[in-house]
């Protein structure tokens, strides 16, 4: 992610806030330390902000520059710990939700760790098609199943 789509990004957030009600253009460029004219230049894109102005505006908005990142993008760079030694790897047990919506899986999003061999895993990204090859993770599913009794028919 560039300056430029940082910049939007904060955009966005600001308009979202604004029309939300949380936050008017004047108490931001009060905050900010900008007259009101040059928050609605901002907004409007007639005018950017330096990257000092965009740090003072992140911090009046308790934002971090992690808030504005697009997940996706944000877990592609993320740096993630290696891999331990060993024949076992955890794989993060996650809710439906988050296994078929979440374009990142975050840490809070884990209700356990399941331990699966190592080699399983090598396996199945090896008979994976090409389209698949880049995909860097794993989804476990629960099945809780009740008892099933017969019905004596």
């Amino acid at each position: 992610m560039g300056f430029t789509a940082l910049s939007e990004a904060l955009r966005r957030e600001v308009s979202r806030r604004i029309e939300s009600g949380e936050l008017t253009g004047t108490e931001l460029a009060r905050r900010v330390g900008f007259t009101q004219a040059h928050i609605s230049n901002f907004l409007n894109r007639k005018r950017g902000l330096k990257l000092s102005a965009l740090d003072r505006a992140l911090r009046a908005l308790d934002l971090t520059i992690y808030d504005l990142l697009d997940p996706v993008e944000a877990a592609r760079h993320a740096a993630v710990p290696e891999s331990q030694p060993g024949d076992w790897v955890e794989i993060p047990l996650v809710g439906a939700e988050a296994a078929a919506a979440s374009p990142a899986i975050v840490e809070g999003q884990a209700r356990e760790r399941v331990k699966y061999r190592r080699a399983t895993l090598d396996r199945i990204q090896e008979d994976t098609s090409s389209a698949r090859k880049a995909w860097t993770r794993f989804v476990v599913g629960k099945f809780i199943c009740g008892s099933m009794r017969s019905s004596g028919r």
